[in-house]
């Protein structure tokens, strides 16, 4: 679990919304074996 900042703030809501899209991309960047 990586530390993000508290959700209240503009840059902790940025990073909440950003990480479930960055794992996606990650995701869909890996081709499946």
């Amino acid at each position: 679990m990586t530390y993000s900042p508290p959700p209240w703030t503009l840059r902790g809501r940025f990073a909440m919304a950003l990480q479930p899209l960055a794992i996606s991309c990650v995701r869909a960047a890996i081709p499946p074996e």
